[in-house]
């Protein structure tokens, strides 16, 4: 569920449900930063000890594509 806010400048997700058998829950906050001038994503959940943050650009169509570079457990 997205939900406007908070201020007129970024979006909150909230996800609950299940994952390999398991309950998960995450969450979002997503937004444009006009500095970097790239579209930019945080994602927390409850199976990954560390935050995803996720940047990226439209495309001519206004197709969104996000790419992130996450640590993967050792």
């Amino acid at each position: 569920v997205y939900t406007a806010g908070p201020g007129e400048f970024w979006v909150t997700g909230n996800y609950k449900g299940e994952f390999a058998g398991m309950p998960f829950t995450g969450h979002a906050v997503d937004g444009y930063d006009p500095i970097k001038k790239k579209y930019v994503s945080l994602w927390c959940d409850s199976m990954a000890p560390f935050p995803m943050m996720f940047e990226g650009t439209a495309d001519e169509k206004g197709t969104v594509t996000l790419t992130c570079k996450c640590p993967l457990p050792e």
